[in-house]
């Protein structure tokens, strides 16, 4: 048995898509669950990903194994967003793990994720700065209605000057840390352009143009109030990804990795979408991806040739950790919803 349920905030509506046998009924209706039944004493309880309206009704459409219910979600002050016309409820709704606001709330560590031994703590830095967005230098454009005049030798992110953070200050963007080539911690082992662990010398990250050194969040793990956490792989490819919407609202995007012709086409479908499904997972402020993954890069730009495609050069490990999870998300689908002619259908949170 599958199902998908869907909350739609936009039009204030959560559908339930249950894919099964079995004729099923509904047999409960809460606020926050559903109950279906069948044969009399087989029951299973299916978890919503938005408060419904039990008060009002109701509609249901049965085929052979598909029983669709289309419920009214009941509003709530949190949704307002999603109708804000003055806000990017995008940006408002992503949420960035491991920024300056919870680091600096108690102490912690960054873990080499190899070892577990501390590259960075807490006590180590004398400052933390949250970085505005992955890609500030390309949107410098959009920040400054007034800038200097300069000759053609100086276009490029180059123009607005380098990213040089202070004496032992951590930077932290959406999926990295960085630090700079004087950093003093002893956790870390710093050699031309790379950034190894101090301990077990495995590489953690890498010298930029700027001379700052990256140190990609899902290279190492958080420690802090007795936790131990870790980002997945492919945070980097979802940041990209949303800042391509909120930039320029591309909503078709080629992503591709060097040396390699295997592409992923995404055709970001809606955003802000909440979803839950069979194996209990209930994912918040998702994309609705469909997506197509070809090993030609060049047979995709060819087949979508009349549309506008948005490429993202992204690296191996983080395009094939994307990749598996659409292909996990899209196998929890209801076989009727898994495609929709030459795409598969996935959620990814932002």
């Amino acid at each position: 048995m599958k199902w998908l349920v869907e909350h739609l905030p936009h039009i204030s509506k959560v559908n339930t898509t249950i894919e099964t046998t079995e004729n099923v009924i509904l047999t409960k209706i809460c606020e926050n669950s559903i109950e279906i039944g069948w044969n009399d004493d087989n029951y299973k309880v299916i978890k919503l990903p938005h408060r419904i309206n039990t008060t009002m009704k109701w509609t249901s459409k049965k085929s052979k194994n598909t029983l669709i219910v289309r419920f009214n979600a009941k509003k709530c002050q949190e949704d307002a967003i999603y109708t804000d016309r003055s806000k990017n409820f995008l940006m408002s709704t992503n949420n960035r793990k491991w920024m300056r606001l919870g680091l600096n709330k108690e102490a912690f560590k960054i873990l080499c994720r190899v070892c577990k031994s501390a590259l960075l703590e807490s006590d180590e830095c004398q400052k933390i700065s949250d970085m505005p967005s992955e890609f500030w230098a390309e949107l410098m454009d959009y920040w400054h209605c007034h800038k200097p005049h300069l000759g053609e030798d100086n276009l490029g992110p180059e123009r607005y000057g380098k990213l040089v953070p202070h004496h032992n200050e951590l930077l932290v963007g959406e999926t990295y840390f960085a630090v700079g080539p004087n950093w003093s911690g002893k956790g870390v082992s710093i050699k031309d352009d790379v950034l190894d662990c101090g301990r077990c010398q495995s590489k953690r990250g890498f010298r930029t143009r700027d001379g700052v050194f990256k140190i990609p969040k899902w290279n190492v793990e958080l420690q802090q109030a007795g936790a131990i956490e870790t980002v997945p792989r492919d945070i980097g490819v979802i940041a990209a990804i949303t800042n391509t919407i909120n930039s320029n609202a591309t909503r078709y995007i080629l992503l591709w990795c060097k040396d390699d012709p295997k592409a992923i086409l995404c055709w970001i479908f809606a955003v802000g979408i909440n979803a839950s499904f069979a194996n209990g997972e209930i994912l918040l402020n998702c994309m609705k991806v469909y997506f197509t993954v070809s090993e030609s890069r060049g047979l995709l730009k060819n087949t979508m040739k009349d549309q506008n495609i948005e490429e993202l050069l992204v690296e191996r490990a983080e395009l094939q950790s994307f990749k598996e999870r659409l292909l996990k998300n899209d196998s929890l689908l209801p076989s009727e919803l898994q495609r929709m002619g030459d795409w598969n259908l996935a959620f990814v949170p932002t």
